[in-house]
């Protein structure tokens, strides 16, 4: 199963990106607000603490 994670800043158009990536990959698309309302949102800092967070959600 082929994953594609996209993270980034309020209004960014993550949603856009993630949407035009699944139609043209042809992959499903699910929000994680969709699945898990009111899952904390965990601000990332650097380069370090992005690739443990990235890490941890493709276990």
């Amino acid at each position: 199963m082929r994953r594609l994670l996209v993270v980034g800043s309020s209004g960014a158009g993550k949603s856009t990106l993630a949407g035009e990536l699944a139609r043209r990959l042809d992959l499903r698309e699910a929000a994680l607000a969709e699945h898990a309302p009111g899952l904390p949102v965990r601000r990332l800092r650097g380069r370090r603490d992005t690739a443990r967070f990235l890490a941890d959600v493709s276990k």
